[in-house]
């Protein structure tokens, strides 16, 4: 099992961006003090998770699949399930997710970094009890066209959509905020 010794840098060296990045840092290093097992679900209050917001190879566009569980179009992510190296984690579920092969990674380090709040639910026919995510969202480019597969396990469409319509895409209310926030710190990445 990898160690927190990444995500504890990537933290001391972030920059929050607003005041929910400001506080979620916060709590993470609190977190990273008292928890045990961070890198696992088997902590079942809070757990490390990886996310992507990938963008096109023309870089107008963002990668957004259907997500069977929560019935709303998000972005792509998964747990870390023992891995410290959150980026390589991210990278691995956009490619379990959607088929895409050739990205790259425009940072590196987190562009976003947040507490989410995950509602109980059932996975595989098994309950999962209400948690959160200590999640650490990478920007990544897709540098060339692929054809887009979906992960039937996972999502039921995936899709490049305009930054704006990924906002509006989204049903989870809570979540339009972050992606809100991802969409401003992208252009400022890009200029």
């Amino acid at each position: 099992m990898n160690s927190l010794k990444k995500i504890k840098e990537w933290l001391n060296t972030f920059t929050p961006f607003n005041e929910q990045e400001q506080v979620d840092c916060q709590h993470i290093r609190q977190f990273l003090e008292e928890e045990l097992n961070l890198l696992l679900r088997d902590n079942v209050k809070m757990h490390f998770t990886a996310s992507a917001w990938v963008l096109n190879p023309k870089k107008d566009k963002v990668l957004m699949l259907y997500h069977n569980i929560y019935q709303s179009w998000s972005w792509s992510g998964g747990h870390a399930d023992g891995e410290g190296d959150l980026l390589s984690v991210a990278m691995k579920e956009v490619k379990e997710e959607s088929g895409l092969l050739s990205l790259k990674p425009l940072l590196d380090m987190p562009l976003s970094i947040e507490i989410l709040g995950v509602q109980p639910h059932y996975k595989k026919q098994k309950y999962v009890s209400a948690h959160l995510h200590l999640n650490y969202t990478f920007l990544l480019h897709n540098t060339k066209e692929e054809k887009l597969k979906i992960c039937p396990e996972e999502n039921s469409k995936v899709g490049w959509l305009s930054p704006d319509e990924a906002v509006r895409s989204s049903t989870e209310a809570w979540m339009k905020p972050i992606y809100e926030k991802l969409n401003q710190k992208m252009k400022e990445y890009l200029g």
